[in-house]
């Protein structure tokens, strides 16, 4: 009877490591199970021959899920690895937004009896398509009322309209000098000897995953 009992509870034991294995390997998704999870201050120090990828995600990013089929298909399981910007050894790699909204978002108008008003210059028709910057590239901007920007800063006037610069500061003339940061999730990198020779984020990985046909291979 005893022995019963203990084949029993072993068993029990056994079905649960098992369910909980396949409860995590279900967390993950097809992208995790099939390329190497790194540290983000491994990123350019992978020891590989030609160039790489690293591709920054979060699971709680929702286009994040919208490239990762085509990731997927693209790269081979030797030259792409993933870091998981949700962990919190990675957080130090991430851009500081705080600072970069102090720089950039401006105030471009006011609320008057609930109807934007904007100020000489400013429209809203301004900042429905990227503004070009020079240095950056495409820059996009999102109009919030000021009631709205209380949650980037607390002492925003709440009758004032803000344009809200979403475009990081990042290029890879900076990340090579400044060392590596991430604006964003979706972020992938192009590296060849601990140097970053292409950066990509948000649209940009989707605009890199289609304009390719053929598999990326370490080059």
């Amino acid at each position: 009877m005893r022995k019963a009992v203990v084949l029993t509870v072993s068993v029990s034991v056994f079905i649960v490591i098992l369910l909980a294995g396949a409860i995590y390997l279900l967390s993950k998704n097809d992208v995790e199970n099939k390329f190497e999870t790194i540290q983000a201050n491994q990123a350019l120090n992978i020891k590989q021959t030609g160039n790489y990828y690293v591709y920054f995600f979060n699971q709680d990013c929702g286009y994040c899920k919208d490239v990762e089929d085509k990731i997927d298909r693209k790269f081979t399981n030797n030259n792409l690895f993933l870091v998981d910007m949700k962990k919190s050894e990675n957080k130090s790699f991430e851009y500081n937004w705080e600072e970069h909204r102090k720089k950039y978002d401006k105030v471009v108008g006011e609320v008057i009896d609930g109807n934007r008003k904007f100020f000489t210059g400013e429209s809203e028709k301004k900042y429905k398509s990227p503004i070009t910057d020079k240095q950056f590239g495409q820059v996009s901007y999102e109009l919030v009322n000021g009631d709205k920007y209380v949650k980037f800063d607390s002492s925003a006037n709440p009758e004032a309209i803000y344009a809200v610069d979403m475009t990081p500061r990042l290029n890879v003339s900076i990340l090579n000098s400044s060392g590596l940061k991430i604006g964003g999730t979706p972020t992938l990198i192009e590296v060849k000897k601990g140097k970053i020779v292409k950066y990509m984020h948000g649209y940009e990985v989707n605009h890199f995953l289609e304009g390719e046909n053929s598999s990326v291979k370490n080059q």
